[in-house]
């Protein structure tokens, strides 16, 4: 009896000891290939962000793998362990839906590119430029250094506006002169404006047109091309320097004015 009780002792302790190999060359496996990934994703062209889930993902993956071996190694039925882990997934997922959500939508927002950091964008009303993407949440930098974290189900499902998807952007002077003004002039006059200065493009070349005709006034749409990173410097320097040009040649703007009678 003695020498059967060793024998499985020995057995056992056999099973264990193959357990604690398979486990520890598992691991070795697991670092070597998280490597080997890692080194791979490094020479080609996808964001670090979407780099670092594919390494964390191969990692989990591995290590689920050599659970199981081990776990067969000890006689443990996998199938249990699988259902466990299903059903905990499962509530797990429940349990943090939102930011699962999030989580496709940084994937999403990984994968399709709609913009990248350093670019003005613009979502519900929320303009500001791109700082960082995480898998989480997307970090607006406004005009005036407020940071503003959008979720990025809503980046990734919401109307984007990409101000600096192009290289080029239109800069639109609204101008309004009194009926009878020579168009001519005021075109020339504006056109003399664009020459003066290199911000604003010749190809596409500038457009003169009038727009509206209405009580009092004439509307007229002056509109010229610029670089991106010049947008604001040319849209401050087309409206003062044509304010001023248009003020120098006599050319008259409409006036509100309001007639008050007083009633005796």
């Amino acid at each position: 009896m003695k020498d059967v009780m060793s024998d499985k002792q020995q057995e056992l302790l056999m099973e264990w000891a193959w357990a604690a190999l398979t486990l520890v060359v598992g691991i070795i496996i697991t670092i070597i290939l998280v490597k080997l990934t890692r080194k791979a994703l490094k020479k080609t062209r996808l964001e670090p962000i979407l780099q670092s889930f594919i390494v964390s993902a191969t990692r989990v993956l591995c290590l689920i793998m050599v659970a199981i071996i081990t776990l067969e190694k000890v006689g443990v039925n996998p199938s249990s362990f699988i259902t466990v882990m299903g059903v905990t997934g499962a509530a797990v997922a429940l349990a943090v839906k939102d930011t699962l959500s999030n989580i496709a939508g940084g994937l999403m927002i990984i994968a399709t590119h709609p913009f990248r950091q350093g670019d003005l964008v613009e979502i519900d009303d929320k303009l500001g430029f791109v700082e960082a993407t995480t898998l989480v949440r997307t970090s607006l930098r406004t005009y005036d250094n407020r940071v503003i974290e959008v979720p990025n189900n809503l980046m990734s499902n919401a109307i984007l506006i990409n101000y600096s998807a192009k290289d080029i952007r239109r800069v639109d002077l609204d101008v309004r002169v009194r009926y009878g003004t020579d168009m001519r002039k005021l075109e020339d006059i504006l056109m003399a404006v664009c020459e003066s200065t290199d911000l604003i493009l010749k190809d596409p070349a500038p457009y003169f047109g009038v727009r509206s005709l209405t009580d009092g006034c004439e509307g007229v749409d002056f509109m010229v091309w610029t670089e991106t990173e010049n947008y604001w410097d040319t849209y401050y320097f087309l409206h003062e320097t044509a304010d001023m040009a248009m003020d120098e040649a006599g050319i008259e703007r409409p006036i509100a004015r309001h007639e008050v009678y007083m009633k005796k």
